[in-house]
């Protein structure tokens, strides 16, 4: 893995990028793509949309949900409706060494893989 990582996008933009990574709902839903930014897996929610889901369901603070990848369950995703270039390879890595600096697939050129998630009884 890389240990550098010399980026294209600024701060600002990638500050501004992340403010649509939460309470996305509506976004997601009028996007044609969205991408994870942790695994990489790249979807159009519009014809996907059984395979969606949400976290802050239950918000108290009228905040709409935040969507999360169906590949890999995380809440990385973010949809073309918000103006960001979502699947373009550059930009996908600056923000990938931005928010998790380089610790992720991405990174690791690997592609998306689809997790099983296990439920765990704890007493």
């Amino acid at each position: 893995m890389e240990t550098e990582h010399k980026r294209s996008y600024s701060d600002a933009y990638m500050d501004e990028a992340s403010k649509h990574m939460v309470h996305n709902k509506t976004e997601i839903l009028e996007s044609t793509a969205c991408t994870c930014f942790y695994c990489g897996f790249t979807f159009n929610p519009q014809t996907d949309l059984n395979s969606l889901f949400w976290t802050d369901t239950r918000n108290k603070n009228g905040k709409e949900p935040t969507g999360c990848c169906p590949s890999c369950q995380l809440d990385f995703l973010i949809g073309s409706a918000s103006g960001f270039p979502v699947t373009d390879k550059t930009f996908l890595l600056d923000c990938s060494w931005y928010w998790m600096n380089g610790y992720n697939r991405i990174v690791d050129d690997f592609p998306p893989e689809e997790m099983t998630w296990v439920p765990v009884d704890v007493d």
